[in-house]
């Protein structure tokens, strides 16, 4: 009997006992990796298996990649693994460190607004935005014109500014704020328009 209680007890995996790294952000919608290494196990293990905690412990998720989702925001997480071999005992690591808190993703925008149209009293200037490329791509995107002092235009939050005399001589821009769920707002710019606000044109009559 004392034989085989020794036998039972030297069938365990001889392991560095942490998971040894969590890489990733910690952002929605992007992923987070976690890996053990293995090399000093003797004998290796066949399987590694890993659980993803809140710091709390409570087990979200399973598998060497997770992805947090928005329930999950505000709250840091970290990974555990559990070595397995025929004839072994499983051993669990001691947890890896905490990862950074989960948070909203950020967009990749890749261009900016484009501004058309007569820059004069009368006309209407036309901000457009090819989001086409962005990651991703926005669910809707805001429009605010500005004075090029940085002064926001009263109720100018539409695509089009028609061009009122009170900004005559002025310089005006727009920024564009895009929108996507589980990430942050994304506010982009065009640059101040080169030429002031001229006078309204002349029509002549016939």
């Amino acid at each position: 009997m004392v034989g085989w209680l020794e036998l039972v007890c030297a069938a365990r995996l001889a392991i560095e006992h942490t998971v040894r790294q969590v890489a990733g952000t910690g952002s929605l919608v992007t992923i987070i990796s976690a890996s053990h290494d293995s090399t000093a196990a003797a004998p290796a293990p066949t399987s590694v298996a890993f659980t993803w905690h809140t710091s709390d412990g409570t087990v979200v998720g399973t598998g060497p990649t997770f992805t947090p989702t928005n329930a999950l925001l505000g709250q840091s997480l970290y990974a555990t693994a559990v070595l397995s071999r025929a004839d072994y005992d499983d051993v669990e690591s001691d947890p890896s460190a905490l990862t950074a808190s989960v948070a909203l993703a950020h967009q990749a925008p890749d261009t900016s607004p484009v501004v058309t149209g007569p820059a004069v009293v009368g006309g209407v200037l036309t901000a457009s935005v090819d989001t086409s490329g962005w990651t991703p791509v926005p669910d809707s995107v805001d429009f605010q014109w500005h004075r090029g002092d940085g002064t926001p235009i009263p109720g100018a939050t539409t695509a089009t500014l028609a061009v009122t005399a009170d900004l005559a001589g002025a310089s005006v821009y727009v920024v564009a704020t895009a929108h996507a769920v589980d990430h942050l707002d994304e506010a982009v710019a065009v640059a101040i328009l080169a030429s002031r606000i001229g006078s309204r044109r002349e029509v002549r009559a016939d």
